[in-house]
């Protein structure tokens, strides 16, 4: 099981990072280097955030066994040893987990800023001061 999700996890990102790259060729072949917008550089660090939330999720089932104190309740929480292994793994994992919830939720908010950045600039006409609307 944690194979396959290793495997799907690394192969979603391949192809992430392979469309990014593709973006910045197209782009660059397009508009040129010093043309690039903001929402192009945000893809960047797009994509080393999804690199780091892989590696993050990697980390959890590699490091800590895939343990974490989440969906534990407060009995089996009180009935862990704190010298015990699975209580060290537990801590490590939860704290994996937690990391990856981070990059997680600053991923999203950076692929939204892009999104904005990116359509802002669809509808932006050279010239005006207000953005083209679909109104007519």
């Amino acid at each position: 099981m944690a194979e396959n999700f290793i495997a799907e996890a690394f192969t979603l990102l391949a192809i992430a990072l392979v469309v990014i790259a593709l973006r910045w060729v197209s782009r660059v072949m397009t508009v040129g280097f010093p043309k690039l917008a903001a929402d192009d550089y945000l893809m960047v660090i797009a994509g080393a955030l999804y690199s780091a939330e892989t590696t993050v999720a990697y980390y959890v089932g590699a490091s800590w066994k895939g343990l974490a104190n989440s969906g534990m309740t407060p009995e089996q929480r009180a009935a862990l040893d704190p010298q015990g292994e699975e209580y060290q793994l537990r801590v490590g994992g939860s704290k994996n987990q937690l990391t990856g919830w981070l990059v997680y939720t600053v991923l999203l908010w950076t692929l939204k800023a892009c999104m904005l950045i990116f359509y802002s600039r669809l509808t932006y006409v050279e010239g005006l001061w207000n953005h083209a609307s679909t109104e007519s």
